[in-house]
């Protein structure tokens, strides 16, 4: 059986090679924004979790509203990366003043929207390691072997940033 990398690698460049000529787009990297309420705490478990600080700015709340990126408030947003290249797809993390409503993150079924974002990694043992050593706790049974959903030798394990939004690590155990 390929493993869930090989899969989607190759789903990836067989849409790419069927779409490519149909498309307008620039690049093929979907950036995306996570609206934080502390963005000192969430670019710090960012950054345990292995994502590099790439920048960091603030969009004035008149340009935000124009834009209908807020209703008139200042933004301040810290974009990072896996691997700290301007190539990689960007995590947006933003904070702006107030508390929006916070939606049901329990599970990824709970609430429509983005549920969970997935970080493929060459070593889930190393990324079980690193997450032990910066207190970040793994949710459920982890890392559970993906073999019998059919995807032979790659596992999953899913932690919470401090928004309780889920990210899912997926990888093998050497």
């Amino acid at each position: 059986m390929k493993s869930l990398l090989t899969l989607l690698a190759l789903f990836s460049l067989s849409s790419f090679a069927r779409s490519k000529a149909e498309t307008n787009f620039s690049t093929g990297v979907i950036d995306y924004g996570i609206v934080v309420e502390d963005i000192e705490k969430s670019v710090e478990f960012y950054k345990k979790i292995g994502l590099v600080e790439l920048t960091s700015f603030g969009v004035p709340g008149k340009l935000a509203g124009d834009a209908g990126l807020t209703d008139y408030k200042d933004l301040q947003v810290v974009m990072m990366t896996a691997t700290g290249s301007e190539n990689d797809t960007k995590v947006k993390l933003m904070q702006l003043p107030g508390s929006p409503q916070k939606q049901d993150q329990s599970f990824i079924d709970s609430t429509y929207g983005m549920s969970y974002q997935t970080l493929f990694v060459k070593d889930i043992n190393a990324t079980v390691k690193m997450l032990e050593e910066n207190r970040i706790p793994i949710m459920a049974k982890g890392p559970v072997d993906l073999t019998g959903a059919g995807f032979e030798g790659v596992y999953l394990i899913l932690v919470r940033d401090p928004d309780q939004n889920i990210v899912e690590f997926v990888g093998p155990r050497p």
